[in-house]
This record gives structure tokens, C-alpha cells and sequence, in this order.
């Protein structure tokens, strides 16, 4: 039922406003292209997560690199890069969430030291790639 307004000069002006069926309908659309967006918005975090991992691994070898360069050994800890400049924190895992969980691999089985670093992150990547291989 329309709500009609009655001015003093005698015009009649119907009141505006949305049916029911107009907000449902429009509620109905915007829910559809929300359920289709939802999944490729997560597919996207995913990789931007994927992808920082990769950088951070990249900037941790090459500081290990350069540090081996300089002082002909490689650090005894990813703390001693922090350290000696090479880099100005220990970056967070983003598939973690965690600097700790960063597995150090030796140069030697027997020896104490980092000739690289993995990601000791669980699980695969949006390309079913373990993160342990990166």
C-alpha cells in the first residue's frame, strides 16, 4: 500500500520507497556475487602469502650468501645476520605466522651452522607444492 501525501494547494504525491520483493531481489544479488567472489579472493591471499614466503627465503639465502662472502664461514645462527647487518630482523614465516619456525640446514651433517633455510611450514601451496621444498 502506498502512502499518499496530501499539501495544502490540493496535490496528491505518492511517498517513495522499496517493495519487498525489490530488497529481496536485491539482497538475492549482491549474496550471489559474494558467494562467487569469496572463493577467489581466498585463492588470492593464498598466493600473496605463497609469494612473500618465496621472497623472504630468497633475502634470508642472499644474506647467508653474502655473509659467507665476507667472513668465509657461514653464520653459526640466523641471530648473527641479524646481528652483523646483513639483515635488519629475522622475517616472519607468513605461512606460520612465526620468525621461529624457519628450519636452518646445515652445511655438513655434523656441523652447527646455516647453509640455507626452509620454511617449516605444514602443507602444500595453491600449486600443491610442499612449502618444506621452497
Amino acid at each position: 500500500m502506498v502512502k499518499k501525501t496530501v499539501y495544502s494547494h490540493g496535490r496528491i504525491f505518492a511517498a517513495a520507497g522499496f517493495t519487498f520483493i525489490e530488497i529481496t531481489m536485491t539482497i538475492s544479488i549482491i549474496a550471489i556475487l559474494c558467494y562467487i567472489a569469496y572463493p577467489a579472493a581466498t585463492n588470492y591471499v593464498n598466493k600473496t602469502r605463497d609469494a612473500a614466503l618465496k621472497k623472504d627465503l630468497f633475502v634470508l639465502r642472499e644474506s647467508i650468501d653474502k655473509f659467507y662472502s665476507a667472513y668465509n664461514r657461514y653464520p653459526a645462527t640466523l641471530d648473527e645476520l641479524v646481528e652483523k647487518s646483513f639483515i635488519r630482523a629475522i622475517p616472519i614465516d607468513p605461512i606460520t605466522g612465526s620468525y621461529q619456525s624457519w628450519r636452518v640446514i646445515p652445511s655438513k651433517p655434523d656441523e652447527r651452522d646455516v647453509f640455507d633455510v626452509k620454511s617449516g611450514a605444514p602443507g602444500v601451496d595453491s600449486e600443491n607444492v610442499a612449502y618444506e621444498n621452497y
